[in-house]
């Protein structure tokens, strides 16, 4: 007898929900009888499986279904054809097991490109299904295209023997993140793990399209089909890291949509409709100005992000699949997760896959940033504290760092990351960023952001944050801080600045002048190190769309009084250091068109540096229209 498909020597079969595997074998045999089988667990025939039929053989063929093996073994299944009792032909297979069985699909970093120096130990219950279409122990290189069956793998050189031991032999890259998964889901499952390796370095999304299967080995997508057709068994998930050779121009716009088909198809073609999906966002590159290969010019910087940002967010549009981070992972080169790191990421990968292909729901699936909103903490005689809060779900354990928690940066209207923060406070699920003005100059916050980020949080579980944004500030959200300012003074001290009038501005502006610093809320009215006595004047213009009910903001480290056209709308002599932005509130109405501002300052003899102030929604929640203010540029031309 000669078995051709449904159970492989050293197969992994799929278990159920009920931990039984189900095998329908077919093969060849010398003629027609009944089909029976034998099966051993640990040397002693399995209860219940002392030669039982399982099927008939037909001419030179059979087909037998073996069902009800439970999860474990090693299995032994001894068959045999017979006719009126007696046996016509045999056939054995030495070892099988009944388990969880993975594909493995993905481009280098899932193909294993670290060093095998810090590979994994193998353990004698994670099998794998190597491109020479056997099954084996586990063990690093999984993925070895050499000795591929499929054509777009070995490019038509298939090697074996004493040729491929001497190149396995000079092999010191190879370790991916497959092993420590399966590991990792053996410990969680405690059953065994089967991996198919279908990894391929360089490759991109239009090579794994589900257009080309009907080229069989020929295309990276038929030829994981055959090979799951060959092993005539359901899965238990897709294990997937790829994206590096679509961070171009050209193929990252179109990433999600290809993702979406991708995973589409294989559900419909491997029969289950929800087939678990676990991916590892992409990492990082290293290399100055650079994003992927040297011969490729059309790569560049943003289209890396895009991708990785593409990659979070993939499980709100694709259900029953998580993203796992790597860009805090160490590498053996300028892009490969290194095989020391490698652990970490299987392990990563298992806690996703043990929610999302276990049904494990007291286990959390990757970290996402869920808010990020400005806050101002002000409570005398306690230092100030003003800048982003994040929130993050799926944290276990709390949020932690070894060192310096680092990773974000601030970016601009056009992308570009600018330094704003002095301080990360890690607080359970929450990250607060302390910046050295209020946190509405920032317009949004990024995590591992550019090329070679330096990231190192994680939660008590090891889980990483995942790359994102720039995600913009949500929130009490106002305009921007004035900052084009002209001051007048300092004049001297005429009396209580709670009864001075708003002064001629025309006499006044005879001696206007811009401010000597605004960093970028403060605007400071003199040298402080050369300062001089009295009270300054600080006016700007600003057009409402319309006319409106706000919250003039201000910060203050001296005594001031505001008039708003013409108006007096606040006043508070107790102002005092340091000047924080948002601290003192007062409401005010503006008219639609422009509005002009007049502040009265007094500078302490140089204890006073300066103000800030903007306006803000009256509420404690809501948002202002970015159109709904704007300060004029020049806004003293008559």
């Amino acid at each position: 007898m000669q078995i051709t498909s449904g159970l492989l020597e050293g197969q992994v079969l799929q278990r159920n929900r009920k931990n039984l595997a189900t095998a329908v074998l077919k093969g060849m045999c010398k003629g027609p009888g009944d089909v029976e089988a034998r099966l051993l667990a640990h040397g002693k025939t399995a209860k219940g499986w002392n030669w039982r039929k399982i099927g008939a053989a037909s001419g030179a063929s059979f087909e037998a279904t073996v069902a009800g093996i439970p999860a474990g073994g090693p299995y032994r299944a001894e068959l045999r054809v017979t006719v009126d009792g007696k046996t016509l032909d045999r056939a054995t297979v030495r070892e099988f097991f009944t388990g969880d069985v993975w594909f493995l699909g993905g481009q280098s970093n899932m193909q294993g490109v670290g060093n095998l120096e810090d590979a994994p130990a193998p353990h004698p219950l994670v099998r794998a299904f190597y491109m020479r279409d056997e099954w084996g122990l586990a063990k690093e290189p999984l993925h070895v295209l050499a000795e591929a069956v499929d054509f777009f793998h070995n490019a038509g050189v298939r090697m074996t023997g004493p040729a491929l031991q001497k190149l396995l032999k000079n092999t010191f890259k190879g370790v991916g993140p497959g092993l420590a998964f399966g590991k990792e889901m053996l410990k969680r499952a405690r059953v065994p793990q089967g991996l198919v390796c279908c990894g391929h370095g360089g490759t991109s999304m239009d090579q794994w399209s589900p257009d080309l299967k009907d080229q069989g080995g020929k295309s990276l997508y038929g030829a994981w089909l055959r090979r799951f057709r060959k092993l005539g068994q359901p899965i238990r998930g897709i294990v997937w890291y790829q994206g590096e050779s679509d961070a171009s121009e050209p193929c990252a716009p179109a990433y999600t949509d290809k993702m979406e088909r991708l995973v589409a198809a294989t559900r419909q073609d491997f029969g289950d409709p929800d087939l678990p999906w676990m991916v590892v966002q992409i990492g990082r590159v290293i290399m100055a100005g650079w994003t992927g290969p040297w011969w490729n010019s059309i790569w560049t910087g943003p289209w890396w992000n895009s991708i990785q940002e593409q990659e979070r967010l993939l499980p709100e549009r694709i259900s029953n699949l998580d993203v796992v981070p790597a860009v805090d992972l160490e590498t053996d080169d300028s892009i490969h997760i290194s095989g020391k790191d490698n652990a970490v990421l299987g392990q990563r990968l298992a806690r996703i896959a043990d929610r999302l292909a276990l049904g494990n729901k007291r286990e959390a699936g990757g970290i996402q940033p869920v808010t990020l909103k400005p806050y101002v903490h002000i409570k005398r005689p306690e230092p100030a504290r003003f800048g982003i809060e994040i929130t993050f779900k799926n944290v276990v354990g709390g949020l932690r760092s070894t060192g310096r928690p680092v990773g974000f940066t601030t970016v601009d209207h056009k992308g570009q990351p600018f330094p704003a923060f002095f301080k990360t406070r890690l607080c359970g699920d929450k990250v607060y960023l302390e910046t050295v003005s209020a946190a509405d100059t920032v317009y949004g916050v990024s995590y591992g952001f550019g090329i070679d980020p330096v990231c190192n949080i994680t939660d008590g579980r090891g889980m990483g944050i995942p790359v994102f944004g720039p995600l913009k500030l949500n929130g009490l959200q106002g305009s921007s801080f004035f900052v084009n300012w002209r001051i007048a003074g300092p004049f001297p001290l005429s009396g209580d600045l709670r009864t001075e009038g708003m002064p001629d501005l025309r006499t006044a502006g005879r001696e206007w002048r811009t401010p000597f610093s605004v960093t970028p809320a403060l605007a400071m009215p003199q040298d402080v190190q050369n300062a001089k006595p009295g009270w300054f004047y600080f006016q700007t213009a600003f057009e409402a769309d319309a006319a409106r009910a706000l919250i003039l903001s201000m910060g203050s480290d001296s005594p001031y009084k505001v008039w708003l056209n013409g108006g007096e709308v606040a006043c508070d002599p107790k102002a005092t250091n340091p000047c924080n932005p948002d601290e003192y509130r007062h409401r005010v109405s503006v008219k639609a068109g422009r509005n002009e501002m007049v502040v009265l300052f007094d500078g302490r003899k140089g204890m006073g540096w300066g103000i800030c102030a903007r306006l803000l929604p009256p509420g404690r929640k809501g948002e202002l229209p970015e159109s709904a203010i704007k300060e004029l540029t020049d806004p003293f031309e008559a």
